[in-house]
Protein backbone atom coordinates (compact mmCIF):
# COMPACT_ATOMS: atom_id res chain seq x y z
CA UNK A 1 0.00 0.00 0.00
CA UNK A 2 1.26 3.34 -0.68
CA UNK A 3 1.25 7.65 -0.28
CA UNK A 4 1.51 10.31 1.77
CA UNK A 5 2.99 12.06 5.02
CA UNK A 6 3.09 15.30 6.68
CA UNK A 7 6.70 17.08 6.61
CA UNK A 8 7.02 14.50 9.45
CA UNK A 9 3.91 13.43 8.36
CA UNK A 10 4.50 14.93 4.90
CA UNK A 11 7.37 12.60 4.22
CA UNK A 12 4.89 9.90 4.77
CA UNK A 13 1.84 11.06 4.00
CA UNK A 14 2.67 11.82 0.11
CA UNK A 15 5.22 9.20 0.07
CA UNK A 16 2.48 6.54 0.37
CA UNK A 17 -0.72 8.62 -1.73
CA UNK A 18 0.51 6.63 -4.46
CA UNK A 19 2.68 3.30 -3.39
CA UNK A 20 4.56 1.04 -6.90
CA UNK A 21 -0.04 -3.05 -11.04
CA UNK A 22 -3.33 -7.41 -11.32
CA UNK A 23 -11.31 -18.60 -15.16
CA UNK A 24 -13.19 -20.50 -14.30
CA UNK A 25 -16.94 -19.29 -14.28
CA UNK A 26 -18.76 -19.01 -10.96
CA UNK A 27 -19.46 -22.73 -10.99
CA UNK A 28 -21.82 -22.89 -7.75
CA UNK A 29 -20.61 -25.80 -5.90
CA UNK A 30 -24.50 -26.61 -5.25
CA UNK A 31 -25.36 -29.08 -8.30
CA UNK A 32 -28.44 -27.29 -8.84
CA UNK A 33 -26.67 -24.09 -10.62
CA UNK A 34 -24.68 -25.06 -13.01
CA UNK A 35 -21.88 -23.08 -14.45
CA UNK A 36 -22.33 -21.93 -17.73
CA UNK A 37 -18.76 -22.04 -18.99
CA UNK A 38 -17.68 -22.98 -22.53
CA UNK A 39 -16.64 -26.45 -23.32
CA UNK A 40 -14.89 -25.26 -26.08
CA UNK A 41 -11.15 -24.66 -26.15
CA UNK A 42 -8.83 -22.40 -27.45
CA UNK A 43 -7.56 -24.85 -30.11
CA UNK A 44 -10.41 -25.97 -31.08
CA UNK A 45 -12.41 -22.60 -31.71
CA UNK A 46 -11.45 -19.24 -33.45
CA UNK A 47 -10.76 -16.44 -30.84
CA UNK A 48 -12.85 -13.92 -30.14
CA UNK A 49 -12.07 -10.22 -30.51
CA UNK A 50 -14.52 -8.48 -29.05
CA UNK A 51 -18.80 -8.69 -28.15
CA UNK A 52 -20.00 -7.57 -24.76
CA UNK A 53 -19.15 -10.38 -23.10
CA UNK A 54 -15.86 -9.62 -24.02
CA UNK A 55 -15.38 -6.26 -23.24
CA UNK A 56 -17.92 -6.19 -20.41
CA UNK A 57 -14.65 -8.58 -18.69
CA UNK A 58 -12.72 -5.70 -19.62
CA UNK A 59 -14.53 -3.29 -17.99
CA UNK A 60 -15.26 -5.62 -14.70
CA UNK A 61 -11.59 -5.68 -14.67
CA UNK A 62 -11.39 -2.07 -14.60
CA UNK A 63 -13.36 -1.89 -11.57
CA UNK A 64 -11.50 -4.49 -9.72
CA UNK A 65 -8.43 -2.81 -10.59
CA UNK A 66 -10.04 0.32 -9.46
CA UNK A 67 -11.10 -0.86 -6.13
CA UNK A 68 -7.86 -2.64 -4.95
CA UNK A 69 -5.07 -0.07 -6.60
CA UNK A 70 -7.54 2.37 -4.98
CA UNK A 71 -7.40 0.86 -1.61
CA UNK A 72 -3.91 0.45 -1.95
CA UNK A 73 -2.54 3.89 -3.30
CA UNK A 74 -4.82 5.85 -0.58
CA UNK A 75 -3.25 3.84 2.28
CA UNK A 76 -0.78 6.78 2.64
CA UNK A 77 -3.45 8.77 4.11
CA UNK A 78 -4.40 6.75 6.71
CA UNK A 79 -0.78 6.38 7.22
CA UNK A 80 -1.16 10.22 7.57
CA UNK A 81 -3.60 9.90 9.95
CA UNK A 82 -2.23 6.97 12.28
CA UNK A 83 0.88 8.76 12.41
CA UNK A 84 -0.48 11.71 13.31
CA UNK A 85 -2.74 10.57 16.09
CA UNK A 86 0.23 8.90 17.37
CA UNK A 87 -0.50 5.38 16.77
CA UNK A 88 3.01 4.32 16.43
CA UNK A 89 6.57 5.20 14.43
CA UNK A 90 6.18 5.39 11.15
CA UNK A 91 7.98 1.93 10.34
CA UNK A 92 5.67 0.11 12.78
CA UNK A 93 2.68 1.99 10.80
CA UNK A 94 3.70 0.76 7.56
CA UNK A 95 3.52 -2.34 8.63
CA UNK A 96 -0.27 -1.81 7.87
CA UNK A 97 0.57 -1.30 4.12
CA UNK A 98 3.06 -3.72 4.11
CA UNK A 99 1.11 -6.58 4.99
CA UNK A 100 -1.64 -6.15 2.42
CA UNK A 101 1.19 -5.59 -0.55
CA UNK A 102 2.61 -8.76 0.66
CA UNK A 103 -0.36 -10.82 0.43
CA UNK A 104 -1.55 -9.93 -2.25
CA UNK A 105 1.30 -11.25 -4.82
CA UNK A 106 2.20 -13.50 -2.10
CA UNK A 107 -0.82 -15.56 -2.51
CA UNK A 108 -1.11 -15.50 -6.50
CA UNK A 109 -0.18 -19.56 -6.70
CA UNK A 110 -3.00 -19.67 -4.30
CA UNK A 111 -4.91 -17.60 -5.97
CA UNK A 112 -4.55 -19.64 -9.29
CA UNK A 113 -5.20 -22.86 -7.95
CA UNK A 114 -8.22 -21.85 -6.62
CA UNK A 115 -9.67 -20.21 -9.71
CA UNK A 116 -9.35 -23.53 -11.40
CA UNK A 117 -10.47 -25.18 -8.89
CA UNK A 118 -13.86 -23.65 -7.94
CA UNK A 119 -14.37 -21.16 -10.67
CA UNK A 120 -13.43 -17.57 -11.26
CA UNK A 121 -16.68 -15.71 -10.43
CA UNK A 122 -16.91 -17.80 -7.10
CA UNK A 123 -13.20 -16.65 -5.89
CA UNK A 124 -14.06 -13.06 -7.15
CA UNK A 125 -17.33 -13.06 -4.92
CA UNK A 126 -15.08 -14.27 -1.84
CA UNK A 127 -12.45 -12.15 -2.30
CA UNK A 128 -14.98 -8.84 -2.68
CA UNK A 129 -16.56 -9.83 0.84
CA UNK A 130 -13.32 -10.76 2.58
CA UNK A 131 -11.38 -7.46 1.07
CA UNK A 132 -14.49 -5.54 2.26
CA UNK A 133 -15.03 -6.88 5.50
CA UNK A 134 -11.01 -6.70 6.17
CA UNK A 135 -11.74 -2.15 5.98
CA UNK A 136 -14.99 -2.29 7.54
CA UNK A 137 -13.73 -4.48 10.71
CA UNK A 138 -10.71 -1.81 10.60
CA UNK A 139 -13.15 1.02 11.01
CA UNK A 140 -13.58 -0.69 14.82
CA UNK A 141 -10.03 -0.62 15.94
CA UNK A 142 -8.15 2.43 14.43
CA UNK A 143 -6.36 3.25 17.54
CA UNK A 144 -4.94 -0.39 17.73
CA UNK A 145 -1.75 -1.08 15.63
CA UNK A 146 -1.88 -4.88 16.04
CA UNK A 147 -5.66 -5.47 15.25
CA UNK A 148 -5.39 -2.59 11.78
CA UNK A 149 -2.45 -4.80 10.62
CA UNK A 150 -4.66 -8.13 10.65
CA UNK A 151 -7.66 -6.25 9.32
CA UNK A 152 -6.86 -3.12 7.34
CA UNK A 153 -3.68 -5.07 6.30
CA UNK A 154 -3.92 -8.79 6.38
CA UNK A 155 -7.88 -9.53 5.66
CA UNK A 156 -7.83 -6.69 3.23
CA UNK A 157 -4.78 -8.65 1.29
CA UNK A 158 -6.41 -12.05 0.99
CA UNK A 159 -9.71 -10.76 -0.11
CA UNK A 160 -7.80 -8.53 -2.66
CA UNK A 161 -5.36 -11.31 -3.62
CA UNK A 162 -8.54 -13.71 -4.56
CA UNK A 163 -9.82 -10.79 -6.69
CA UNK A 164 -7.33 -9.84 -9.01
CA UNK A 165 -5.65 -12.71 -10.30
CA UNK A 166 -8.74 -13.82 -12.06
CA UNK A 167 -9.48 -10.38 -12.44
CA UNK A 168 -6.09 -9.98 -14.11
CA UNK A 169 -5.87 -12.71 -16.51
CA UNK A 170 -9.48 -13.08 -18.25
CA UNK A 171 -8.84 -10.25 -20.52
CA UNK A 172 -6.70 -12.60 -22.17
CA UNK A 173 -9.12 -15.19 -22.94
CA UNK A 174 -11.12 -13.05 -24.75
CA UNK A 175 -8.74 -11.07 -27.02
CA UNK A 176 -6.12 -11.91 -28.92
CA UNK A 177 -5.46 -8.80 -31.71
CA UNK A 178 -6.64 -6.41 -29.18
CA UNK A 179 -5.12 -8.19 -26.14
CA UNK A 180 -2.79 -5.69 -25.56
CA UNK A 181 -5.38 -3.42 -25.59
CA UNK A 182 -8.19 -4.85 -23.39
CA UNK A 183 -5.78 -5.37 -20.80
CA UNK A 184 -4.23 -2.06 -20.73
CA UNK A 185 -7.54 -0.79 -20.08
CA UNK A 186 -8.62 -3.35 -17.45
CA UNK A 187 -5.53 -1.96 -15.90
CA UNK A 188 -5.61 1.50 -16.26
CA UNK A 189 -8.33 1.29 -13.08
CA UNK A 190 -5.43 0.95 -10.86
CA UNK A 191 -4.27 4.71 -11.71
CA UNK A 192 -7.64 6.52 -11.65
CA UNK A 193 -8.43 4.44 -8.27
CA UNK A 194 -5.71 5.61 -6.46
CA UNK A 195 -6.14 9.42 -7.66
CA UNK A 196 -9.75 9.29 -6.32
CA UNK A 197 -9.42 6.97 -3.11
CA UNK A 198 -6.77 9.48 -1.77
CA UNK A 199 -8.84 12.48 -2.59
CA UNK A 200 -11.89 10.77 -1.12
CA UNK A 201 -10.49 9.29 2.23
CA UNK A 202 -8.43 12.40 2.82
CA UNK A 203 -11.75 14.52 2.64
CA UNK A 204 -13.67 12.06 4.60
CA UNK A 205 -11.46 11.89 7.34
CA UNK A 206 -11.74 15.95 8.06
CA UNK A 207 -15.57 15.64 7.28
CA UNK A 208 -16.63 12.41 8.71
CA UNK A 209 -13.92 11.18 10.74
CA UNK A 210 -11.44 7.98 10.89
CA UNK A 211 -14.43 5.41 11.45
CA UNK A 212 -16.78 6.47 8.94
CA UNK A 213 -14.21 6.82 6.65
CA UNK A 214 -13.20 3.16 6.99
CA UNK A 215 -17.01 2.30 6.79
CA UNK A 216 -17.91 4.31 3.79
CA UNK A 217 -14.71 2.97 1.53
CA UNK A 218 -15.47 -0.53 2.37
CA UNK A 219 -19.31 -0.05 1.44
CA UNK A 220 -18.47 1.54 -1.53
CA UNK A 221 -15.96 -1.38 -2.58
CA UNK A 222 -18.13 -4.11 -1.78
CA UNK A 223 -21.08 -2.63 -3.94
CA UNK A 224 -18.38 -1.62 -6.88
CA UNK A 225 -16.83 -5.48 -6.74
CA UNK A 226 -20.33 -7.26 -6.38
CA UNK A 227 -21.74 -5.37 -8.86
CA UNK A 228 -18.67 -6.20 -11.53
CA UNK A 229 -18.95 -10.08 -10.23
CA UNK A 230 -21.38 -11.69 -12.79
CA UNK A 231 -19.24 -9.87 -15.78
CA UNK A 232 -16.60 -12.10 -15.22
CA UNK A 233 -17.11 -14.84 -17.62
CA UNK A 234 -14.65 -17.26 -18.65
CA UNK A 235 -14.61 -18.63 -22.43
CA UNK A 236 -11.96 -20.83 -21.91
CA UNK A 237 -12.10 -24.14 -20.14
CA UNK A 238 -10.03 -23.71 -16.88
CA UNK A 239 -8.38 -27.03 -16.26
CA UNK A 240 -8.61 -28.59 -12.20
CA UNK A 241 -5.32 -30.26 -12.63
CA UNK A 242 -2.33 -29.86 -10.55
CA UNK A 243 -0.18 -26.09 -11.14
CA UNK A 244 2.66 -26.97 -13.43
CA UNK A 245 5.66 -25.82 -11.79
CA UNK A 246 7.93 -26.52 -14.69
CA UNK A 247 7.64 -22.98 -16.02
CA UNK A 248 10.41 -21.76 -13.37
CA UNK A 249 12.60 -24.09 -15.66
CA UNK A 250 11.83 -21.80 -18.39
CA UNK A 251 14.77 -19.41 -18.71
CA UNK A 252 12.48 -16.70 -20.51
CA UNK A 253 10.25 -16.92 -17.75
CA UNK A 254 13.32 -16.79 -14.83
CA UNK A 255 14.34 -13.62 -16.79
CA UNK A 256 10.97 -12.31 -16.82
CA UNK A 257 10.43 -12.95 -13.17
CA UNK A 258 14.03 -11.08 -12.96
CA UNK A 259 12.88 -7.89 -15.14
CA UNK A 260 9.50 -7.52 -12.52
CA UNK A 261 11.21 -7.78 -9.48
CA UNK A 262 14.07 -5.14 -10.22
CA UNK A 263 11.07 -3.46 -11.16
CA UNK A 264 9.43 -3.74 -8.65
CA UNK A 265 12.09 -2.93 -6.25
CA UNK A 266 12.47 0.48 -8.30
CA UNK A 267 9.13 1.40 -8.66
CA UNK A 268 8.59 2.12 -4.77
CA UNK A 269 11.32 4.46 -4.64
CA UNK A 270 9.20 6.77 -6.94
CA UNK A 271 6.10 5.77 -5.55
CA UNK A 272 7.32 6.12 -2.15
CA UNK A 273 9.71 9.30 -2.05
CA UNK A 274 8.67 11.34 -4.89
CA UNK A 275 6.78 13.64 -2.43
CA UNK A 276 9.65 13.65 0.29
CA UNK A 277 12.02 14.43 -2.53
CA UNK A 278 10.44 17.19 -3.82
CA UNK A 279 9.97 18.29 -0.64
CA UNK A 280 13.82 17.98 0.49
CA UNK A 281 15.37 18.25 -2.33
CA UNK A 282 13.81 20.99 -4.70
CA UNK A 283 11.60 22.98 -1.23
CA UNK A 284 8.06 22.14 -2.81
CA UNK A 285 5.09 22.11 -0.74
CA UNK A 286 2.95 19.61 0.41
CA UNK A 287 0.18 20.63 -2.21
CA UNK A 288 2.85 20.54 -4.93
CA UNK A 289 4.07 16.92 -3.95
CA UNK A 290 -0.09 15.89 -4.41
CA UNK A 291 0.40 17.91 -7.24
CA UNK A 292 3.03 15.22 -8.07
CA UNK A 293 1.49 12.09 -7.14
CA UNK A 294 -1.72 13.07 -9.62
CA UNK A 295 0.56 13.99 -12.33
CA UNK A 296 2.43 9.99 -11.64
CA UNK A 297 -1.15 8.47 -11.15
CA UNK A 298 -3.22 9.79 -14.45
CA UNK A 299 0.33 9.35 -16.81
CA UNK A 300 0.16 5.58 -15.20
CA UNK A 301 -3.80 5.26 -16.09
CA UNK A 302 -3.10 6.42 -19.94
CA UNK A 303 0.61 5.00 -20.01
CA UNK A 304 -1.32 1.81 -19.54
CA UNK A 305 -3.94 1.98 -22.24
CA UNK A 306 -1.99 3.81 -24.84
CA UNK A 307 0.70 1.12 -24.73
CA UNK A 308 -1.70 -1.95 -24.76
CA UNK A 309 -2.72 -0.38 -28.14
CA UNK A 310 0.92 0.59 -29.37
CA UNK A 311 1.73 -3.90 -28.66
CA UNK A 312 -1.63 -4.34 -30.46
CA UNK A 313 -0.79 -2.62 -33.54
CA UNK A 314 3.14 -2.08 -33.93
CA UNK A 315 4.97 -3.25 -31.19
CA UNK A 316 3.87 -6.50 -29.76
CA UNK A 317 3.40 -7.06 -26.13
CA UNK A 318 7.20 -8.01 -25.41
CA UNK A 319 9.02 -5.08 -27.37
CA UNK A 320 6.95 -2.84 -25.57
CA UNK A 321 7.74 -3.90 -21.96
CA UNK A 322 11.28 -3.88 -22.97
CA UNK A 323 11.09 -0.18 -24.61
CA UNK A 324 8.76 0.71 -21.54
CA UNK A 325 11.71 -1.14 -18.99
CA UNK A 326 14.94 1.18 -20.60
CA UNK A 327 12.64 4.55 -20.56
CA UNK A 328 12.21 3.83 -16.76
CA UNK A 329 15.51 3.31 -16.21
CA UNK A 330 16.44 6.66 -18.44
CA UNK A 331 13.89 8.55 -16.71
CA UNK A 332 15.17 7.24 -12.99
CA UNK A 333 18.76 8.81 -13.71
CA UNK A 334 17.05 12.10 -14.79
CA UNK A 335 15.57 12.28 -11.53
CA UNK A 336 18.89 13.81 -10.57
CA UNK A 337 18.18 16.46 -12.72
CA UNK A 338 15.02 17.64 -11.46
CA UNK A 339 15.11 20.29 -8.87
CA UNK A 340 11.97 21.94 -9.23
CA UNK A 341 8.33 21.95 -10.17
CA UNK A 342 8.21 22.09 -13.90
CA UNK A 343 10.84 19.44 -14.25
CA UNK A 344 9.41 16.90 -11.66
CA UNK A 345 6.45 17.15 -12.92
CA UNK A 346 7.73 15.60 -16.43
CA UNK A 347 10.11 12.97 -14.21
CA UNK A 348 6.34 12.01 -12.53
CA UNK A 349 4.77 11.74 -16.10
CA UNK A 350 7.03 9.72 -17.75
CA UNK A 351 7.60 7.93 -14.83
CA UNK A 352 4.46 6.57 -14.58
CA UNK A 353 3.44 6.19 -18.32
CA UNK A 354 6.12 3.86 -18.79
CA UNK A 355 6.15 2.30 -15.10
CA UNK A 356 2.44 1.93 -15.27
CA UNK A 357 2.76 0.62 -18.90
CA UNK A 358 5.25 -2.14 -17.55
CA UNK A 359 2.32 -3.62 -15.50
CA UNK A 360 -0.34 -3.41 -17.96
CA UNK A 361 1.51 -5.10 -20.15
CA UNK A 362 2.75 -7.81 -17.94
CA UNK A 363 -0.21 -10.25 -18.41
CA UNK A 364 -0.10 -10.01 -21.84
CA UNK A 365 3.76 -10.74 -22.31
CA UNK A 366 2.78 -13.96 -20.34
CA UNK A 367 0.50 -14.95 -22.75
CA UNK A 368 2.09 -14.21 -25.77
CA UNK A 369 5.31 -16.31 -24.08
CA UNK A 370 3.09 -19.03 -22.49
CA UNK A 371 -0.14 -18.89 -23.61
CA UNK A 372 -3.28 -18.18 -23.03
CA UNK A 373 -5.17 -20.79 -21.99
CA UNK A 374 -6.87 -21.77 -18.89
CA UNK A 375 -3.90 -22.31 -16.56
CA UNK A 376 -2.84 -18.80 -17.41
CA UNK A 377 -4.09 -17.69 -14.11
CA UNK A 378 -1.57 -20.06 -12.22
CA UNK A 379 1.25 -18.77 -14.41
CA UNK A 380 0.33 -15.70 -13.74
CA UNK A 381 0.01 -16.31 -9.87
CA UNK A 382 3.43 -18.58 -9.74
CA UNK A 383 5.11 -14.75 -11.22
CA UNK A 384 3.33 -12.39 -8.91
CA UNK A 385 3.88 -14.99 -6.00
CA UNK A 386 7.70 -14.75 -6.29
CA UNK A 387 7.71 -10.69 -6.63
CA UNK A 388 6.28 -10.72 -3.01
CA UNK A 389 9.18 -10.08 -1.60
CA UNK A 390 9.90 -6.58 -3.49
CA UNK A 391 6.44 -5.36 -2.26
CA UNK A 392 7.70 -6.15 1.07
CA UNK A 393 11.47 -5.13 1.42
CA UNK A 394 11.84 -2.30 -1.13
CA UNK A 395 10.13 0.69 1.24
CA UNK A 396 12.35 -0.42 4.36
CA UNK A 397 15.52 -0.48 2.22
CA UNK A 398 14.91 2.70 0.43
CA UNK A 399 14.04 4.36 3.23
CA UNK A 400 17.51 2.63 4.87
CA UNK A 401 19.18 3.80 1.80
CA UNK A 402 18.09 8.14 2.19
CA UNK A 403 18.71 7.77 6.05
CA UNK A 404 21.86 6.89 5.40
CA UNK A 405 23.37 7.51 2.17
CA UNK A 406 20.81 10.60 1.33
CA UNK A 407 18.69 11.32 -1.89
CA UNK A 408 21.18 11.24 -4.06
CA UNK A 409 22.35 7.47 -3.73
CA UNK A 410 18.81 6.81 -3.28
CA UNK A 411 17.89 8.07 -6.88
CA UNK A 412 21.10 6.07 -8.39
CA UNK A 413 20.18 3.14 -6.22
CA UNK A 414 17.17 3.28 -8.28
CA UNK A 415 18.01 3.87 -11.74
CA UNK A 416 20.55 0.60 -11.53
CA UNK A 417 18.05 -1.83 -10.21
CA UNK A 418 15.42 -0.23 -13.53
CA UNK A 419 18.43 -0.98 -15.96
CA UNK A 420 18.98 -4.26 -14.13
CA UNK A 421 15.43 -4.70 -15.25
CA UNK A 422 15.38 -3.77 -18.42
CA UNK A 423 18.75 -6.21 -18.96
CA UNK A 424 16.68 -9.17 -17.74
CA UNK A 425 13.75 -8.07 -19.54
CA UNK A 426 15.75 -7.73 -22.95
CA UNK A 427 17.05 -11.27 -22.31
CA UNK A 428 13.52 -12.38 -22.52
CA UNK A 429 12.50 -10.92 -25.59
CA UNK A 430 15.68 -12.62 -27.00
CA UNK A 431 15.26 -15.84 -25.34
CA UNK A 432 11.72 -15.76 -27.37
CA UNK A 433 12.86 -14.76 -30.81
CA UNK A 434 16.45 -13.73 -32.19
CA UNK A 435 14.76 -11.70 -34.91
CA UNK A 436 15.00 -8.27 -34.09
CA UNK A 437 12.45 -6.70 -36.14
CA UNK A 438 9.81 -9.15 -35.19
CA UNK A 439 6.39 -8.36 -33.66
CA UNK A 440 6.51 -10.33 -30.31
Amino acid sequence: MTAASDLDTSKHYLAAVTAAERDSDFNMISHEVQDPAPKENESTTARIDGGFDAWMVVAAGFIAHFVIFGLVYSFGVFFAYYTKEGLGSSSSVAFIGSTGTVFIPGLGILSGRLAQQYGFRRLILIGSLLLSLGIFAASFVPDSLPLLICTQGALFGIGASLVYFPALSLPSQWFSKHRGLATGLAASGAGLGGMVFSLAVDRLITAVGIHWTLRVSAIVSCVLLLAATPFFKTRIATTKSKIDYSVVKDPRFMCLLLSCFLSNFAMFVCVDFLAVYAQEVAGLSLSNGATLLAVYNTCSTVGRIFTGLAADRWLGPTNALVISSWITATSNFAWLRCTDLPSLCVFAGVTGFFGGAFWGLLPVVVAELFGADGKMVSIVGVLYTLLAGGNFGSPPLTGWIKEHWGLWWMVVYAGCLACLSGVAATSARFLHSRELLKKV
